[in-house]
């Protein structure tokens, strides 16, 4: 018995309830897997809660549009729905008869699903078609709105009811379901199938090439089904003949039993054709039940292929939300998570509840309804018990919980890019507003904050130790070089070389290594330190490590800082409007100022701590040079951040880049530095100027003789260092005004201490030395003296070292180089030579080269005149100091010689004859005055007229004074003596001097002519004129003694004596005419 049919009566649209119960038939196929009593349960649930009738439908169909009699119910709704029923609430059977009515109704549920799925697939191949709203579901693309409001007329036109037109215009607005006839004639599968309505409403708008490629499509169809239909009788041919054979066996003996009215006679009994049936039922079940079986299952299969299909997008949603994660476009995670959520959210776990009434019901939902709430929360609870959409919701969640991870690595790790970062906490902000588990207990803006400080910490606390390992190293090194250098040092004392053998010519005849003070050198030179020792090398590696780690640490800052300020400060603040993130950016916000103040403390007590002990880490003047120059780049890379806008833009937002702090930090330590800097050159240069005066080598160099102002390499070198000292004060103010700093006021002193301690330091280091020069060279002035008056004392004579001098003149003038000794006097006057080139040529030169710098380093006009006029002063003073004593040195030589002259020579001036020339002691008088005047003219021209006229007044007027005082007491021959030799040394030193000397040598020439007419006229006078005869014998005067004869005959004598001693007096000349 057939126990449902398919009926084409009058047809009404479908209740809420029935729909739902469609849906539910159709996912239970995919959920094959639930728990039976939980799906049934749920079943029976559904079905005895009470419902109310949709309002869209009740709005749509109006009064009177409920089936109030069996006419107007849908039969073929109807049996579907009992179908689906039986199917879900009856359970499998134990037993075979039990089985057998399960597998029946399991068959017609199939054929049912089969008769709809065929009704609902287009014939054309479009797609499917909405057997409730008659639209064509295109593949892949949304539903059309019904075009069946031009068909309703026509029908309603048949004795539709009065309620009719309001259900139409319900229909027109696309609201509710086609009308059950429009349906019967629409629906391919339907007997009462109208190609023309067909067409009309479903392809209304489909154009004509469209539907020939269609009709050519069904055309196919129909040629494999009927070749499939060809093919299975075929196939099962014998079994259709056996059969029928069977059949007509049994139908002829039937008609003969009922002939011959008897059972068992000619025919067979009642119980034979039931067992006839039964074996001929046997066999057909045995012959088409695995067949039927199969046919069947496809077609669950088939079915539920059409519903993964129908929904495609939502069941891939886990692969594609980690396809999006691979490639990296999180928006779209997010965006697909924000889907799966508003599709999904309601259909958790529910075994009877499909993706079609989440669909549908999505706009009841949006409605904010108390029903479509409870509904909500009941799916919410049902998702925690294993259905299909449940577990697919778990699913997404889990993949794009690892998503969330994903990201949360990307915002922890130090090596993202600065936007890298931002956007990875955006998208955890994101996720985290969207609802993923995984991300509600995520804070990715404090998260970053926490990993950039605890990088940079690190960065800080590493390099520090580097710092730290570096100086252990390097003092482990000093202290091995120390070790090595002590142990050759005491090989050598005991006359063995670096390897413990004898060193070469110990025990050699006539060697000179013989001593220990010999055999030092080669040991020194054996050490490894090429000349340094190991503290210059253990300063020099300290101060390259400290400027290395300042450098690094201020690189470090200076990199991270602006990236971060812009990240923290100007990008994070523009995610507090996702979600609920106000406040977690409003603290990360805080809390990344509070980590920049920390990071900023710790760096600036890391380079304080080396800038408050510059000895200590072996920084000198260019170390802490170099210092300021690091830390002004980190100053102009925070400048080029701010004005690029840190890479997060520019405008009024750029103007707060970076971090106010760090420039001021960073400005504060430069300005340190510098002034650490100028400070430690100020004592640099000091200590270098007295180095250079402790060794000073007292020689001359060529150009500066050639140029006419003698001086030594000292004064070469004292510019050098000044010159040195200046470039440095340009390279620190330089840094200065880099890094924005204006020293001016701090720096003025230390800029002028450079400058002028430069020349300070020389003026009291010339002066040490020329203290150590006359404590010296204390006696050595009479000895030298008296030396060239013996003949004999083992000192070279005043001829002697008037000759040097002129030789050193002429060496200089050919370009060769002085004697390697050098008396102290000489010695004195190199160092006054030195202080007047000092003084006259570099100490102006140099200033009006620096005075503008000086200027920029703070220092006014006056103050810089004041200190020049003070070093001057200094410098003037020493070279006054230093001249008078050699002053004093060459007047007591001369003195010396005068004394010589008058006294100390063993003449008798008493019984002295006439003289016959000038005696030796009045020569050598006359070669110390060439020596003196050879010996400033070659070290020191400046001083030569001043010094010489001083020499030659005191000389004179001494000689001057002693004959007016009578002495010597002498004979006339004596006196006569005494003015030819006072004669020669004035015609030797006539013209070399001034005013001065003129009057002095008039003086002398007084005296001389004085003492001469006195003597004369005494010798005259004298009883027995034996003395005046003898005079006059030696004056060659015929009429007795004269005083005109005594001149003439001392004039002729001086004339010899000048030409006998023409070639020493020479250099005296030449140098006077100079």
């Amino acid at each position: 018995m057939k126990l449902f049919r398919r009926n084409s009566t009058k047809g009404r649209p479908q209740a809420a309830a029935d729909r739902d119960s469609d849906r539910d038939s159709d996912l239970s196929l995919m959920s094959e897997d639930s728990d039976w009593e939980a799906e049934r349960a749920a079943l029976h649930k559904s079905l005895s809660a009470p419902t109310e009738p949709n309002a869209a439908v009740l709005a749509a169909a109006g009064a009177g549009e409920h089936a109030s009699l069996w006419a107007e119910v849908d039969r073929e709704e109807l049996e579907r729905i009992a179908l689906n029923i039986a199917r879900n609430a009856v359970p499998p059977a134990a037993s075979d008869e039990g089985a057998e009515a399960a597998a029946r109704l399991t068959i017609s549920a199939a054929v049912a699903e089969q008769a709809e799925a065929h009704d609902s697939t287009d014939p054309l191949g479009f797609g499917r078609i909405d057997t409730r709203l008659l639209t064509l579901d295109m593949r892949g693309g949304g539903a059309p709105k019904p075009r069946y409001a031009a068909r309703l007329s026509a029908l309603e036109a048949g004795g539709r009811r009065a309620g009719g037109g309001a259900r139409r215009a319900s229909m027109e607005d696309g609201v509710g379901e086609a009308p059950a006839a429009l349906r019967a004639k629409v629906l391919p599968g339907s007997r009462q199938f109208d190609a023309e309505a067909y067409l009309g409403t479903i392809h209304a708008d489909t154009p004509l090439p469209e539907l020939l490629r269609g009709l050519a499509a069904l055309r196919q169809q129909l040629s494999e089904h009927a070749g499939q239909v060809k093919a299975l009788v075929k196939e099962n041919f014998d079994r259709f003949i056996s059969s029928k054979n069977t059949v007509d066996t049994v139908y002829a003996a039937l008609q003969r039993a009922e002939a011959e009215g008897e059972a068992g006679v000619h025919g067979a009994s009642s119980a034979e054709v039931l067992e006839a049936v039964l074996k001929v039922k046997d066999e057909a079940r045995h012959a088409f039940g695995p067949l039927l079986e199969r046919h069947a299952k496809a077609d669950r299969i088939r079915l539920v292929l059409g519903v993964m299909q129908r929904y495609e997008a939502v069941v891939q949603l886990p692969s594609r939300v980690r396809q999006h994660a691979e490639a990296g476009d999180y928006e779209q995670v997010v965006a697909d998570y924000r889907k799966a959520k508003a599709l999904l959210a309601d259909q958790g776990g529910a075994s009877g509840g499909g993706l079609g009434s989440a669909a549908s019901g999505t706009a009841a939902l949006g409605g904010g309804s108390a029903a479509a709430a409870a509904a909500a929360a009941a799916a919410a609870q049902r998702r925690g018990e294993g259905g299909m959409w449940g577990k697919l919701m778990d699913e997404i969640d889990k993949v794009v919980g690892s998503v969330a991870h994903t990201l949360e690595t990307i915002v922890r790790s130090v090596q993202s890019a600065p936007g890298e970062a931002h956007d990875a906490v955006r998208w955890v902000l994101q996720l985290r507003e969207v609802g993923v588990p995984a991300a509600q207990g995520m804070d990715p803006v404090g998260l970053y904050v926490e990993a950039q400080e605890r990088h940079v910490r690190a960065l800080l606390e590493a390099a520090l130790a580097q710092y730290n390992a570096a100086l252990d190293r390097l003092r482990r090194a000093a202290q091995q070089s120390e070790e090595a250098e002590a142990q050759a040092d005491s090989l050598a004392g005991m006359g063995l070389g670096p390897t413990g053998m004898p060193a070469p010519g110990k025990y050699g005849a006539g060697s000179a290594a013989a001593s220990p003070a010999a055999s030092r050198p080669s040991s020194a030179s054996a050490t490894p330190r090429g000349g340094a020792s190991a503290g210059d090398s253990l300063a020099a590696g300290m101060q390259q490590a400290a400027v290395r780690y300042v450098s690094l640490v201020t690189t470090a800052l200076c990199q991270w800082l602006p990236d971060y300020w812009v990240v923290t400060q100007q990008r994070l603040p523009a995610l507090a409007g996702v979600g609920d993130a106000a406040a977690a950016v409003e603290r990360g916000t805080a809390a990344a100022e509070r980590s920049v103040g920390a990071m900023l403390a710790l760096y600036r007590s890391t380079v304080q701590a080396v800038l408050a002990n510059p000895a200590a880490g072996g920084l000198t003047h260019a170390g802490l040079l170099s210092l300021a120059e690091a830390l002004a780049d980190g100053c102009q890379a925070l400048a080029q951040a701010a004005s690029s806008g840190g890479g997060g833009g520019g405008g009024a937002a750029a103007a707060a880049l970076p971090h106010p702090g760090a420039v001021a930090c960073l400005r504060q330590l430069t300005e340190r530095a510098c002034h650490a800097s100028l400070a430690q050159l100020s004592a640099h240069l000091s200590e270098a100027v007295g180095q250079l005066c402790a060794a000073e080598d007292f020689r001359l160099t060529v150009a500066s003789r050639r140029a006419g102002q003698p001086s030594t390499a000292s004064v070469a070198a004292l510019q050098s260092l000044v010159q040195g000292g200046m470039l440095h004060l340009q390279a620190a103010l330089a840094q200065a005004a880099r890094a924005g700093v204006a020293p001016q006021a701090k720096a003025a002193a230390s800029a002028r201490s450079a400058f002028f301690g430069c020349f300070s330091a020389y003026a009291a280091g010339v002066g040490a030395q020329a203290d150590e020069l006359l404590l010296l060279g204390g006696g050595g002035a009479a000895g030298h003296a008296h030396g060239g008056g013996g003949g004999g004392g083992g000192q070279p004579s005043l001829a002697a070292e008037a000759a040097a001098a002129a030789a050193a003149l002429g060496s200089a003038a050919s370009g060769g180089k002085e004697a390697a000794a050098f008396s102290p006097s000489r010695r004195l006057l190199v160092l006054c030579a030195n202080l007047g080139a000092v003084r006259g040529r570099l100490l102006p030169q140099q200033y009006s080269r620096w005075a503008g710098l000086l200027q920029t380093g703070g220092s006014t006009a006056k103050e810089l005149s004041a200190a020049a006029a003070e070093c001057g002063r200094q410098l003037e003073d020493c070279e006054t100091r230093l001249a008078g004593a050699y002053i004093d040195r060459k007047q007591a030589t001369l003195d010396e010689a005068m004394e010589l002259l008058l006294f100390a020579d063993g003449t008798v001036w008493e019984e002295a004859p006439p003289p016959q020339g000038p005696r030796p002691a009045a020569l050598e008088l006359i070669h110390a005055l060439a020596a003196v005047q050879a010996e400033l003219a070659a070290t020191a021209p400046a001083l030569l007229r001043e010094v010489l006229e001083e020499l030659l007044l005191g000389t004179l007027d001494g000689f001057a004074q002693v004959l007016m005082q009578g002495s010597p007491p002498a004979s006339a021959g004596g006196v006569l003596q005494l003015w030819l030799e006072g004669s020669v040394l004035l015609a030797a030193v006539s013209g070399l001097g001034g005013e001065p000397l003129q009057q002095a040598s008039t003086r002398l020439r007084a005296a001389l002519d004085r003492r001469l007419q006195a003597a004369v006229a005494t010798a005259a006078a004298a009883a027995g004129g034996g003395e005046a005869a003898q005079l006059a014998a030696w004056a060659g005067s015929a009429g007795g003694l004269s005083l005109e004869a005594c001149r003439q005959r001392l004039g002729a004598l001086c004339e010899q004596a000048q030409a006998a001693a023409r070639l020493n007096l020479a250099p005296l000349h030449r140098l006077a005419r100079q």
